[in-house]
């Protein structure tokens, strides 16, 4: 799927237009509906992944407050903090962690 599709499809799934797309970001009219895969984004991109980096890192300097996780990932950390202790201390042997049980092994603000 191309860029310009990928956005059409994100207008169509939130109710919004391209063109008050335009209007909201600020651009000139049918400025997004041109969007390919040889935009400066797609460009951003490349570059963001070749280094191991995000775009708002290389726009910002700044880095993402946190890294957005998965569906699964979420919902691993989820089962991990409502199991019992001994589930936990499986857990965190199976994935050869060292740390008290109960103590925060699995960052609670990355969720």
């Amino acid at each position: 799927m191309e860029t310009n599709e990928r956005i059409k499809k994100l207008c169509k799934e939130r109710g919004v237009t391209i063109q008050r797309l335009e209007i909201e970001l600020g651009e000139k009219p049918s400025s997004i509906a041109k969007v390919s895969s040889n935009s400066k984004a797609e460009k951003l991109y490349k570059i963001a992944r070749y280094f191991g980096v995000t775009v708002d890192f290389l726009i910002t300097g700044e880095a993402p407050a946190a890294p957005m996780l998965s569906d699964i990932e979420t919902r691993i950390i989820e089962a991990y903090r409502l199991a019992d202790s001994v589930t936990q201390a499986n857990i965190l042997k199976l994935l050869d962690v060292k740390g008290d049980v109960g103590s925060d092994v699995v960052g609670r603000s990355a969720v």
